[in-house]
């Protein structure tokens, strides 16, 4: 018989742990940046997740004003022809 090889743990295989920090960096932004604007209406009344949901919101209004970006701003549908940016309502859903 074989023997059984054990896994290395995940602080033994850097390139692993980079992914992994990645990853979850990514789905963070993601769900709490990127498709903020799809969260449901409760969001905004729950106690925990109003205080997440208004504070994601305000990095969100900072970030348009600064930068006035079309795609946050299409987004969140303050563009004044959506029709351009539909497609950024699709990758939203899409990447959700």
């Amino acid at each position: 018989m074989a023997p059984q090889s054990v896994a290395k743990p995940l602080t033994q295989r850097p390139f692993d742990l980079v992914y992994y920090t990645y990853f979850l960096v990514h789905l963070l932004i993601t769900v709490f940046i990127d498709c903020l604007a799809l969260w449901p209406k409760v969001a905004q009344t729950v106690p925990v997740w109003s205080h997440v949901y208004w504070y994601c919101k305000g990095l969100i209004d900072d970030y348009t004003k600064k930068s006035n970006d079309p795609f946050m701003l299409a987004s969140w549908g303050l563009t004044l022809r959506e029709y351009e940016f539909a497609h950024m309502r699709v990758f939203m859903w899409i990447e959700l």
